[in-house]
């Protein structure tokens, strides 16, 4: 038997599909489609750094996927959900957290600090944006392409965070 000749051009295509197919995630169970989504988070018109964004979906058959991101130097958030890139489609209220630990030593870990100043750490944003029961912001994303949106969340906050060690048993 003499073995076939195939042309490159016939053998490329074949092995890119194959590739793609073994590389490709399979999603869980039931997750909705989803979209592209980013957000871009100011504080008092700034730019809000490193802070954490959560998507609290209206829709109580959404709450089994959580959506979340944290935002670049530019204050913007490209959303996941359950890990994967993007958003199902849906109402959601937006929370914005964001923490600074100061004291403390190393990785303001006071179990390996050489500090004697115990770790402080502060919410930067404030209250009303970190819950879902208050924050004054909302998002409706829609099935396709979905347009940036911008949130303010106001005056920089610096309310001390309660700790372990401040809580009574």
């Amino acid at each position: 038997m003499k073995p076939v000749k195939m042309p490159i051009f016939a053998i490329v295509p074949v092995i890119a599909a194959i590739l793609c197919t073994a590389c490709s995630e399979k999603l869980p169970d039931g997750m909705p489609k989803l979209y592209p989504v980013s957000v871009k988070i100011t504080q008092d018109g700034a730019p809000l750094a490193d802070a954490s964004v959560s998507l609290v979906p209206n829709d109580p058959n959404l709450s089994r996927w959580p959506v979340a991101a944290n935002t670049d130097a530019s204050g913007t958030a490209k959303l996941y959900t359950y890990g994967y890139p993007g958003c199902p489609e849906g109402s959601f209220k937006v929370t914005v957290t964001k923490t600074e630990a100061t004291g403390g030593g190393t990785d303001g870990n006071p179990a390996i600090s050489q500090s004697k100043t115990p770790t402080r750490i502060y919410w930067l944003v404030e209250k009303s944006f970190r819950t879902a029961d208050t924050t004054p912001l909302s998002l409706e994303v829609k099935s396709g392409k979905n347009a940036e949106s911008t949130f303010d969340v106001g005056k920089p906050a610096r309310e001390e965070k309660l700790g372990p060690e401040n809580l009574t048993h």
